[in-house]
């Protein structure tokens, strides 16, 4: 392993440690935060939950495996450049992520449950965007594709790019329902990604 993929290991360990905290903190308060397939929902919200989170564990076991196995993988030559490029995104994505998660405080969930009531948040960094923690993924797994690239890798990211796109529409229409107006003003002036 070089300095590289050790950076890379290290930046998608903040990223999942984050998550996995900010996961068991929730569920410590009696909140069920992880509704990507559980809860009440429509079976698109289910089935685009489902693929998600499979695709998901999917690219998360392909980038750590990537920063000890880039070359079993299918490896992509990838320049130095654009390898410190996909570092410098996931650190981007780590602090988007994390920020975001802490801004939405309780709030926060992964996926839809048209059973649980939950604040519309729209201050701090969802003053400029509706999803900063999912562009935060996004950032997180396209720089992982350039910082540790391989073909595995960069499959599993780009059905994870598009995947959290369509969860994302899934979120929209259950905001919508939950939130009426105010959220309809809120999706007009700001927009989905940036």
């Amino acid at each position: 392993m070089g300095r590289t993929d050790w950076a890379a290991l290290g930046l998608l360990c903040v990223f999942y440690g984050a998550y996995l905290l900010k996961m068991a903190a929730q569920r410590r308060r009696g909140i069920a935060a992880n509704v990507l397939i559980r809860g009440q929902k429509s079976r698109r919200a289910y089935w685009t939950g489902l693929a998600l989170m499979t695709v998901n564990y999917c690219a998360c076991a392909a980038q750590f495996l990537s920063c000890f196995w880039r070359g079993r993988l299918g490896p992509l030559a990838v320049p130095l450049p654009l390898t410190l490029l996909g570092l410098a995104l996931m650190a981007a994505g780590d602090g988007l992520f994390i920020a975001a998660i802490l801004t939405m405080k309780d709030s926060w969930r992964a996926g839809v449950d048209e059973s649980q009531r939950t604040e519309l948040v729209t201050g701090g960094l969802y003053r400029r965007s509706r999803n900063p923690a999912f562009v935060g993924f996004d950032l997180l797994y396209l720089g992982s594709a350039l910082a540790v690239g391989n073909w595995v890798l960069l499959a599993a990211v780009c059905a994870a790019v598009v995947l959290i796109h369509l969860q994302i529409l899934e979120e929209e229409k259950h905001l919508e329902k939950m939130f009426g107006q105010p959220y309809l003003a809120y999706r007009k002036e700001v927009g989905r990604y940036l």
